[in-house]
């Protein structure tokens, strides 16, 4: 029997979506030193960084356990929870011995975005002032964290500022700088936010008060610790001789860390949630329905910021704008507002861009003291 093709009469077909993007990695740091055991370098610069899941791996590759980036990867995984990655980049002094530490980190950025946190086994407080401005405008967004031993740190007025002082002044909000004698510490905290931030419900998470282990903790007193912690430059501190704590987990502008990752991180997931709307459609119209598939994008970005722990109920004090006033409810903990069609400009539309949309959150925050008053009745 001859039979005929039944797609003639129903062609049925499979559409398989697009793949959404990767989102961007914030829980992988970059450990930058010269990478050098004898006369041999590790990781040339051609290579310029290598990723490792354990420090074990760094000695097969010909790291030896007194090698300045060994022990600052053993500091950083040796940290609960512990980090799944760490990166490890050179700075190139055999080829290029004039290389700055600023050089190598900015190569390992063009090498590889994978990273967010940069911290170096090297940098001395003139590299921590280079660095910290480019970090400010590097893209993908990152961190750098750095630590000091400089006596002139617990000192109000040095003769000279210092490089907290310095770093305070310039405002700047991706730099982390720590006051500590303990070697490589500044590895071992961004060991600790790269093991706690790892993305899921309920993980966001305040360096303040964490354990950093390997390290020990400042023998200070209360007017050092008024002082350095004046010049936003955190410590590790032990309190009633039991609690070992680090302080207060801010950046050299105030801002606390934890808001700093949390905005990148929602930034980056309304981006690319925007952009997955683009790529897996034929096209968004400009239409409301169209406004309407952008919105929900952003929902979805906005909502894992909420399960993460990062936006919380609140209610809105700014300044009232479009339909969102002073005083009203943010219970979702985010407004999400638009333009309307009507009032796109030709040239716009013309350009096929949307309606500008505004994006308001309430960050959940976090409890770092607290008073209390006992009431003895007798």
């Amino acid at each position: 029997m001859t039979t005929q093709n039944l797609s003639k009469i129903i062609d049925a077909s499979v559409v398989v979506s697009a793949s959404a993007a990767a989102r961007a990695t914030f829980n992988e740091g970059l450990i930058v030193g010269s990478c050098i055991v004898g006369t041999q370098q590790i990781i040339g610069p051609s290579e310029r960084l290598r990723s490792y899941t354990d420090v074990a791996d760094m000695l097969t590759d010909g790291f030896t356990v007194d090698s300045p980036e060994y022990l600052a990867a053993v500091k950083y995984f040796e940290q609960d929870p512990a980090p799944l990655t760490v990166w490890i980049g050179v700075r190139d002094t055999l080829t290029s011995p004039n290389e700055s530490v600023l050089d190598a980190i900015l190569a390992c950025r063009e090498a590889d975005s994978d990273w967010y946190m940069v911290y170096s086994v090297e940098a001395v407080a003139e590299d921590i002032l280079d660095i910290a401005p480019e970090v400010e405008t590097m893209v993908p967004s990152s961190a750098f964290i750095a630590d000091s031993s400089d006596a002139d740190i617990l000192v109000a007025n040095p003769i000279s500022p210092d490089v907290a002082t310095e770093l305070k002044s310039n405002s700047y909000k991706r730099t982390m700088l720590i006051y500590s004698t303990s070697q490589f510490i500044g590895a071992g905290i961004m060991g600790v936010a790269c093991g706690l931030n790892n993305g899921l419900a309920n993980s966001a998470f305040a360096l303040f008060a964490k354990q950093i282990v390997g390290c020990v903790v400042e023998n200070l007193t209360s007017n050092q610790v008024a002082i350095v912690e004046g010049k936003n430059c955190n410590l590790y501190l032990n309190y009633a001789n039991f609690y070992n704590i680090f302080e207060q987990g801010v950046m050299s502008n105030g801002s606390f860390f934890d808001q700093i990752v949390n905005r990148d991180m929602l930034v980056n997931d309304v981006q690319l949630s925007c952009m997955d709307l683009i790529y897996a459609n034929r096209k968004i119209p400009q239409t409301d329905p169209g406004i309407g598939a952008i919105h929900n994008a952003i929902v979805s970005a906005c909502q894992s910021a909420v399960n993460r722990g990062h936006l919380g109920a609140g209610t809105y004090t700014g300044i009232s704008f479009l339909n969102l006033h002073t005083g009203d409810a943010m219970p979702n903990g985010y407004v999400i507002q638009s333009g309307a069609l009507s009032d796109q400009s030709i040239t716009d539309r013309e350009a096929r861009k949307a309606v500008p949309f505004y994006v308001t959150i309430k960050e959940a925050g976090a409890v770092q003291s607290m008073s209390i008053e006992i009431l003895v009745n007798i």
